[in-house]
């Protein structure tokens, strides 16, 4: 069973990647993580018109060694032999969606944070993208659920 993880770094990837390991030990998981270039506004103090901001180059390094950090920190967790690790630049959810397609996984593992209904407005969920748009089941951990879990009861 081949098992792509979507890593960044955050509390709920790193639940996601436990989760997938814990349910699926013998699979082949292929860990990616995504730097997603973000489009940076600026005005004009005079005229008061908006224009579009490339990214620097430092600004770019910067957003892919993180990713590059959250995979190398996920894949520390798998055993030896048993991951891939990409790191891709875009946006996440079109790029895990695209990954998905091109390795043929089985099933694509995404987590989720809490985010409040106005954040979502603004800022749709890269998980829920991936829950309409992938072409194979989806599973979602929510990063409390997984956290409350682990605690023992008592």
């Amino acid at each position: 069973m081949k098992i792509l993880i979507a890593v960044d770094g955050t509390e709920a990837s790193t639940a996601a990647a436990d989760v997938a390991r814990s349910l699926f030990p013998a699979a082949e998981f292929v860990l990616l993580s995504v730097a997603m270039v973000t489009q940076m506004v600026g005005s004009d103090p005079i005229g008061g018109g908006s224009f579009a901001l490339a990214p620097t180059e430092d600004m770019m390094d910067a957003m892919e060694a993180s990713a590059d950090d959250a995979v190398a920190d996920a894949a520390e967790k798998i055993e030896p032999g048993h991951a891939t690790t990409f790191v891709e630049i875009g946006d996440p959810a079109r790029v895990i969606c695209d990954e998905v397609d091109r390795i043929h996984a089985d099933l694509v593992v995404v987590g989720r944070g809490s985010k409040g209904w106005l954040s979502r407005l603004f800022d749709p969920s890269v998980a829920d993208y991936v829950v309409k748009h992938a072409n194979c089941p989806v599973l979602v951990v929510k990063e409390h659920d997984h956290v409350q879990q682990q605690v023992p009861p008592g």
